[in-house]
């Protein structure tokens, strides 16, 4: 998340708040912080004295990592106290992964990577993954899976000879197929960015390789090419 080598408009203007856009176009699917401390602050005024605005309480989170500041909205706050419990006292020194969407409640009418809200991901605190339900008023349950976030993918079990043999690679029409059919599925996950995004990390998955690595449907079996589409099924929002 260093503003030394900028990717967005958010690393050019970091201000005080951690944005949604500094979390963009790093080549990660997400960021893993550690808490330092949770408290609530009138924000109306912006430490002006002087400025008489009605009040604007809001529940700020800060990171060790980073000076920015989280303005923690309540669906956040929600997945926090369903990985490390309700008493806010404890959530210090607990590490949370987040990451940028603009499917979970974006704000409404922003453009460009000012509609991409910050929101979690999961936490290498958990060893399973964390089933969550969040209910804002006069809108339909929103349900999320908080992911385990420490350990790193399996190294990929090794083939026989003769599995290898009998599993080619992918090529010409079968290649064309799963390419349409997955690209298909991953463009459910929005924007382009995003879509891109999803189909990169399914391969990635299908094969067992670590988030870095570059993994290209070629390199893919068909049962590996099936198997990175149910991901991105099982994925797919709604």
């Amino acid at each position: 998340m260093s503003n030394n080598a900028p990717t967005s408009l958010a690393d050019l203007y970091p201000g005080r708040f951690l944005k949604g856009g500094h979390l963009l176009n790093k080549g990660r699917d997400y960021f893993t912080l550690t808490i330092d401390r949770v408290w609530r602050e009138d924000l109306a005024n912006d430490g002006d004295s002087r400025k008489k605005n009605p009040p604007d309480i809001k529940a700020l989170v800060s990171f060790r990592e980073t000076p920015m500041q989280h303005i923690m909205p309540k669906i956040n706050a929600v997945c926090f106290a369903a990985m490390f419990g309700s008493d806010v006292r404890t959530w210090g020194g607990k590490r949370v992964s987040l990451y940028a969407t603009d499917k979970l409640m974006p704000y409404g009418g922003s453009v460009g990577e000012d509609r991409f809200c910050v929101r979690v991901y999961g936490s290498p605190e958990i060893d399973a993954p964390v089933s969550v339900e969040y209910r804002p008023p006069k809108h339909r349950a929103i349900r999320m899976t908080m992911r385990p976030t420490g350990k790193p993918a399996p190294e990929p079990a090794p083939k026989p000879l003769e599995a290898a043999e009998a599993a080619p690679k992918l090529a010409g029409d079968a290649l064309a197929k799963h390419r349409k059919r997955l690209r298909a599925k991953a463009g459910e996950f929005g924007n382009e960015e995003a879509a891109e995004a999803a189909y990169r990390w399914a391969l990635r998955q299908a094969v067992g390789l670590s988030d870095d690595a570059e993994v290209h449907l070629s390199d893919l079996t068909e049962a590996e090419a099936q198997d990175a589409y149910e991901r991105l099924r099982a994925e797919a929002p709604g």
